[in-house]
């Protein structure tokens, strides 16, 4: 087959300049093993986020790049993600959460409410919160699942920060595309404490009515924090993609022009 015979597997064109040659970047066989090298580009780019950024969906082959510095290869688990988006993944481990806060609020009341000492910088607010609970037992419930629930997620963030940090090679070319986001659902999370002092702004003593409405609202947004980490977790995947791509030069191996 000649070379005016070859054409792009994706433009079906056959014209080649000093800049854009037909090459094979796989182990495709075939009319199919041949495409522009900006053909190619425009695909992997469009691709980005996925693994046909790196290898060939047809063959599976994985590309060889050449990249001015070395490649990321730190990616949270899709798997993992995957389940933290699932409905009955996310209740399952939000009873868990509910059990831990059960037992978190017996320890509480043996040690004379020590949280709420820690919440309420008023006594009187500590008093409200008493009352309320002592009448309606799952007011007190909702209280310290937030409380456990943010926690948690203190934690979790504090374990992404650090393992990431510790993986990533460029630091702080990662932070620097990734930490406005990273800061800002880290912010969203910790609303248990900014929601209570967003009440308190124009009330010296947070009455029982807008005390309900705060442990109302953190419990709603408590049980989205999972959903927020998981999204969390994939713009993390999409910032190394495009750092990898903007670090990539060139195909290193064009498996047709370097043949003999």
């Amino acid at each position: 087959m000649s070379l005016l015979e070859k054409e792009c597997r994706i433009c079906f064109e056959s014209d080649v300049s000093d800049n854009n040659q037909l090459i094979v970047p796989c182990k495709c066989n075939g009319s199919s093993r041949y495409i522009h090298r900006k053909c190619l580009d425009t695909w992997r780019e469009t691709n980005i986020s996925t693994d046909a950024f790196y290898k060939c969906r047809e063959c599976h082959d994985i590309y060889t790049i050449e990249f001015i510095f070395p490649p990321e290869t730190h990616f949270c688990s899709s798997q993992t993600i995957q389940r933290m988006f699932r409905p009955v993944q996310t209740i399952f481990s939000y009873i868990y959460v509910l059990m831990f806060a059960l037992f978190y609020r017996t320890f509480d009341n043996l040690m004379n409410n020590y949280t709420l000492d820690l919440i309420f910088v008023n006594k009187s607010e500590k008093n409200n919160f008493l009352e309320l609970a002592k009448n309606d037992s799952a007011f007190s419930i909702m209280f310290y699942f937030s409380f456990i629930t943010i926690v948690f997620t203190i934690l979790a963030y504090s374990i992404f920060f650090g393992y990431t940090t510790l993986k990533i090679k460029r630091k702080w070319n990662f932070w620097k595309q990734f930490g406005f986001t990273y800061s800002m659902y880290f912010l969203f999370s910790c609303h248990f404490y900014y929601l209570y002092w967003l009440f308190k702004m124009d009330n010296s003593v947070i009455d029982k009515q807008i005390l309900e409405t705060y442990i109302n609202s953190t419990t709603f947004l408590s049980s989205i924090n999972s959903f927020g980490l998981a999204t969390l977790l994939l713009k993390c995947n999409n910032t190394i993609r495009i750092i990898n791509k903007n670090n990539a030069l060139f195909l290193l191996i064009d498996f047709f022009n370097s043949s003999p």
